[in-house]
């Protein structure tokens, strides 16, 4: 029990505190709302950039590829204006977010008269005056456009941008060195490897270590992903996490959860099981979380932290290996295992290799289930003999 204590004790103290602080932080948490807020966006401009290319998919099959062009094909530019409008666009949307949900927070919590659409078009009004070509040479600052001063917000960033340019750099750089960061960490196998590590430490401990962490990387992942469909082939892109990494959830519970439907001898987790399976194939495993539980349960902490560091590996060398097509297209999160990696990349062999993710996850979960189950059964037993 000591050792038990003490292992969450190290957890908590040295990361469910300091990830706990970061992730009350204002901007963290309005760059969180953003992040979400620009999902559906995604998926829309993605789901007609599907139409454009599905017929790669069918290049083995003839017919496939003559009906799309008797049909779809015709109306390529027209339908790709929703791809334009949001993928290409997507900028705009989390500066109008970002701004809205940041004023919000301040209303709200420090009780100021903040109105969230303000907030939402000054932030685009600032965006938008840091787009110009600046530079600055021969001691004097030249733009491509003439800009005018207005209010507060107008001042402030045409003072930091200036110092900014005569520094050598812009507020766009300024603000990428965190992004940095991270997207170093997604560009190789153990910066992922941490990534997930993090992610499901948090998860152990109480906390949705997926919107602290992953905050982070999808913007990374969704501007991977618009390179990937201009001919990238980027590890980090989209909903990989969802189409390969996590099926069934954070901590890629999927397999686990039909084992436990369909072999527990136990009948707490026989229960689990069959109440968390339908949700599981939707990516929602909230019930195996608190109800199995996983979080402060040493019996299954390893594995929940093991199992998608083990599929994101066969993820990352069958991108590396160039076995699937990279992915290109948005899909929702909540999309079963299997159709989810077909749609985003349009391959077919994707489908074997998110499937493969599962296994390899629930081959993680196998050992410690078993002995969990046994362990729980042998607890039942006892207690029936009590009341009996």
């Amino acid at each position: 029990m000591e050792e038990q204590k003490g292992f969450f004790g190290i957890l908590e103290r040295y990361l469910m505190g300091p990830m706990g602080k970061i992730a009350s932080y204002k901007v963290v948490r309005a760059i969180t709302a953003a992040g979400m807020a620009a999902v559906p966006f995604t998926i829309v401009g993605s789901m007609f950039l599907v139409f454009s290319i599905l017929p790669l998919s069918f290049s083995f099959w003839p017919v496939v590829a003559d009906i799309f062009a008797a049909s779809f094909d015709k109306f390529t530019a027209l339908y790709m204006v929703a791809n334009y409008a949001t993928m290409g666009s997507l900028s705009l949307y989390f500066v109008l977010t970002i701004g809205y949900e940041l004023t919000k927070i301040y209303a709200e919590e420090e009780e100021l008269d903040l109105t969230p659409l303000n907030g939402a078009l000054l932030s685009l009004f600032a965006f938008i005056m840091t787009v110009p070509q600046i530079v600055f040479e021969k001691g004097m600052m030249s733009s491509v456009i003439s800009l005018k001063e207005g209010g507060v917000v107008a001042f402030f960033v045409i003072i930091l941008n200036g110092i900014l340019v005569v520094l050598g750099t812009d507020i766009f750089q300024v603000i990428a060195i965190p992004f940095g960061f991270v997207a170093n960490l997604t560009s190789t196998w153990i910066g992922l490897v941490i990534i997930y590590l993090l992610t499901q430490a948090l998860w152990i401990v109480g906390i949705h270590g997926a919107n602290i962490i992953f905050a982070f990387v999808t913007p990374i992942a969704l501007a991977n992903m618009t390179l990937n469909a201009g001919g990238e082939r980027l590890v980090v892109a989209g909903e990989f996490s969802n189409m390969f990494v996590i099926a069934g959830g954070s901590g890629a519970t999927l397999g686990l959860c039909i084992w436990l439907a369909t072999r527990a001898k136990s009948e707490q987790l026989s229960a689990i099981g069959k109440a968390s399976i339908v949700p599981g194939f939707f990516n929602i495993n909230e019930p195996l979380i608190f109800g199995l539980p996983i979080i402060y349960n040493p019996s299954l902490a390893i594995p929940f932290m093991l199992a998608p560091v083990a599929s994101m590996t066969v993820y990352y060398f069958s991108m590396k290996l160039e076995l699937i097509k990279p992915v290109i297209a948005q899909v929702p999160w909540p999309t079963p295992v299997g159709i989810g990696a077909f749609l985003g990349t349009t391959d077919w062999k994707a489908i074997i290799v998110a499937l493969l993710c599962a296994l390899v996850a629930f081959l993680i979960y196998y050992p410690f289930i078993k002995i969990y189950d046994k362990q729980l059964l042998k607890e039942e037993a006892e207690n029936a003999a009590e009341l009996g």
